[in-house]
This record gives C-alpha cells, sequence and structure tokens, in this order.
C-alpha cells in the first residue's frame, strides 16, 4: 500500500490552534468560571471551525480502521433505534455520538501530525488540570464545600465527601477517571525534560494530581491509579518483581480500598451495582443484535450501568460491542507494536525522534489501562476524554508511517485478529457477569 508523504511543513497550523483551543474549552470550561455559565456554545463552534479546516487543508485524509469503526457504532444507534421504536431519539442520539466521538477522533488524529504538536496538547490537558486541582482544594478547604468554580462538593452519610469541577467533570468519578489517564502523560513529561525546573513542575502536578485522585473518593478512580502505579512498577523493574509487589501488597491495596466506601456484595452500593450488572444482562438477552438504544438503560432500570462494559453490552447489543471493543483492542495492539520497534533499524537521524515516540506509545498504554481498568466499575463508554486518548495514540502511529518507520500494513495485519478479541471479550464478559450475579 502507498505510505503518506513525509510533511516538511505542516500546512494546516490554523486547524492545529483551533484543536488546541477546544482541548481546552472541552477541559478546563472557562465559560462557566462565571455564575451563571455563559451559555454561547464556545465549544461546539470551536468542533465544528476545527473540523471544517480539517475537511480542506489536510491532503490526505487518513481515516484508520478505528475511525471506521466508531462511524459503524452511529449506524449502530440507528439501527437500536429503530428497532426499539425510539424513532424520536435517532438524531439526539447520532448527534450527541458524532459531537462528543467521532468529530474529536478524526480532528486529533489528523492534526497531531509531529511529536512537538503532540506534547503541546498532553501541556494543556496538565494545565487544565491544575484548574480542576485548584478548585478541589478550595472545595476541600471550605466550610460549606463550595469550591472556586464549582458546586459544593457531593456530600452523603454513605458516599462521604467528593470533590468535582464543571461539565463534563462534575461527577467526581469521571474527575477521578481523567485524572487517572493524565498521570501517565505527565511522568513521561518529567522524563523528557531536560531542565530541573520542569521536572520539579510536572513531578509537582503528578503529585497534585494523585491527591486529587484521593479527594475524588472514588474507588473506581483509586482503582485506576493502583493499575497505573503497577504498570509503572512493570516499567522499572520487570514482570516478576511486579507480580511480587502486587501479592505483598494486596492486603494493603484491600485496607486502603475499605476506606473508599469497600465495594463488598455485603454493601448496600456494591449491591445495587451488581443489581445494574445483571439487568444489563437481561436488557442484552431480550436485544442481543443492536441492544436496547444508546442512553436507554435507566429507562429500563432505576440506576445507571455502573460498568461501561455492560452499558455498551446492553445498549448497542452484540455489533455495537464488537465494534467499540475494537476500538481498544486494536489501540493496544498498535500501541504495544511501536513499543517493539528496533531501533537499531531506524535512520540515525530519526533514531531520538523515534526513542521518544516508543516511549510515549508506552505510557499510552498505561494511561489507557488505568482508564479502561476505572472503567469497569463506571459507565463511561461515550466519554469524550477516552477517544481522545485514543485518538492521540492512533496519532502515533500515523506519524511513524508519515516518517517511514512504519507501514499501514502494520495495522491492516491487525484488525481481523482484533475482531476476533473482541467478539471473545463480550463472551468473557458475559460470563464473568453471570458469575458475578
Amino acid at each position: 500500500m502507498r505510505t503518506l508523504p513525509i510533511k516538511q511543513k505542516p500546512t494546516y497550523g490554523l486547524g492545529f490552534y483551533l484543536l488546541s483551543l477546544y482541548t481546552f474549552l472541552i477541559l478546563a470550561r472557562p465559560h462557566e468560571w462565571v455564575e451563571p455559565a455563559i451559555e454561547f456554545p464556545f465549544i461546539k463552534i470551536t468542533l465544528i471551525f476545527t473540523f471544517l479546516l480539517y475537511l480542506f487543508t489536510i491532503k490526505p485524509k487518513y481515516i484508520s480502521p478505528q475511525a471506521i469503526a466508531l462511524i459503524g457504532i452511529l449506524f449502530i444507534i440507528f439501527l437500536s433505534c429503530i428497532r426499539n421504536s425510539l424513532f424520536s431519539e435517532i438524531f439526539p442520539s447520532m448527534t450527541d455520538f458524532s459531537v462528543t466521538v467521532i468529530l474529536p477522533y478524526i480532528i486529533f488524529v489528523s492534526f497531531l501530525d509531529t511529536l512537538k504538536k503532540h506534547i503541546y496538547i498532553m501541556n494543556i490537558m496538565l494545565i487544565a488540570s491544575l484548574f480542576m486541582i485548584y478548585n478541589s482544594y478550595t472545595q476541600i478547604s471550605t466550610i460549606t464545600g463550595f469550591g472556586w468554580v464549582s458546586d459544593a462538593i457531593f456530600r452523603s452519610d454513605m458516599e462521604g465527601m467528593q470533590v468535582r469541577y464543571v461539565g463534563i467533570l462534575n461527577d467526581p468519578n469521571d474527575l477521578g477517571m481523567y485524572l487517572v489517564m493524565c498521570l501517565p502523560l505527565t511522568y513521561y513529561l518529567m522524563k523528557l525534560s531536560q531542565s530541573s525546573l520542569a521536572k520539579l513542575y510536572y513531578l509537582s502536578v503528578f503529585f497534585l494530581s494523585a491527591t486529587n485522585i484521593y479527594w475524588t473518593q472514588s474507588r473506581g478512580s483509586i482503582l485506576g491509579a493502583l493499575v497505573v502505579l503497577i504498570f509503572f512498577f512493570y516499567i522499572k523493574y520487570g514482570k516478576a518483581k511486579t507480580l511480587l509487589l502486587s501479592l505483598i501488597s494486596l492486603p494493603v491495596v484491600i485496607l486502603v480500598l475499605s476506606k473508599f466506601r469497600a465495594i463488598s456484595s455485603d454493601d448496600e452500593s456494591a449491591n445495587d451495582r451488581l443489581e445494574a450488572w445483571y439487568q444489563g444482562v437481561l436488557m442484552f438477552k431480550s436485544h442481543p443484535l443492536v441492544g436496547v438504544g444508546k442512553g436507554q438503560f435507566i429507562e429500563h432500570h432505576y440506576k445507571t450501568a455502573h460498568n461501561s462494559y455492560v452499558l455498551i453490552m446492553s445498549e448497542l447489543g452484540t455489533l455495537g460491542y464488537i465494534l467499540w471493543a475494537f476500538v481498544l483492542i486494536s489501540t493496544f495492539t498498535l500501541l504495544a507494536k511501536i513499543t517493539k520497534i528496533d531501533i537499531d533499524s531506524v535512520p540515525e537521524q530519526l533514531k531520538e525522534n523515534i526513542t521518544q515516540e516508543k516511549n510515549l506509545a508506552l505510557f499510552m498504554i498505561v494511561s489507557l489501562a488505568g482508564c479502561l481498568s476505572t472503567a469497569f466499575f463506571l459507565s463511561r463508554s461515550y466519554i469524550i476524554f477516552m477517544y481522545i486518548f485514543l485518538a492521540m495514540s492512533i496519532s502515533i502511529f500515523y506519524r511513524l508511517v508519515q516518517a517511514g518507520v512504519m507501514q499501514k500494513t502494520d495495522l491492516t495485519s491487525i484488525v481481523m485478529k482484533s475482531f476476533i478479541w473482541s467478539a471473545f471479550s463480550l463472551v468473557a464478559l458475559y460470563f464473568v457477569i453471570r458469575m458475578l450475579i
């Protein structure tokens, strides 16, 4: 297959700057810092203009199999609405998925054509996280629990105290999940930095983010953070020592989790979660092909699924789940392939850059592992920042194709295997949930 030409001077600078603005708006939410929040649709307008620039300025256009799968999910959403006679939900559901998932995915893959731009976007993400952290600190520090920009801390006799932000991060679980995903990127940027001051900055952001995860009191996020730390240890010390550490630290982990509204079948919250999973299985069995419809889980059960995998399985059925799982599995597989690039075979002038790309791919794996482990206890199948991270991962491959280090066939060769594993994961998920309930 024909490889993409190497671009010496990117010609879509305005598109990248709009992408940067979009990233800051979607995460930091400056238009919601005032009370009442500004209702003008800054985010949607920025997204539309960025996508238009993608359509008119980027040539050739590269549509990955993952993007095609996401477009396929859009078609499944349409079929699901038809199958369940949800005619009034067709346009809202398809529009929401397009704006939340497909368009952001495409523009992030396309505009991050250099490692420098990738790092620039990651820094914007960390800057946005600092606003979140400061807001959480003000929530913790005040008697009323009101933060700098958001509502009061979520308080409940059962739930304890949980910090939160605004917009898509208004839920403590979402805030914790996002910060978990940022931990590996922060560490990568710290290792990449040359100056001591920059290293100190990233180290500070890392520990502040970890503290904020603790403040969310989200057990799903705590588990995700533990997964990230285990991966860090694995990268540093290897498989044997990591396994030994995991076994030794298991009692401590259980004790720590017991302080975060313990996950136990004896716990009322855990029983509610298991009941939701059971209802998800029943929905899947009643509508196995295309599910009960996007956003319809809550219409069939009084609580959400509390599991991103069960939510997709029940709402979009076998077809939707396999496409969704394919995006995740193929991205992980591709990142793993990138980490195995033989640097000695790379031209001398590219070795430093490709080494950095390899390291970035490794830490993107850690970030996504933290996300997906967290997602097992949260209904976050359609959360936008997960797809942004997935797109950033694929952009690494895109850049390596441009550099001539990898070929398109390196991606297409894993497509069929990923589909097989996606189907297998659905079967495994079904039986795991059945055993748990």
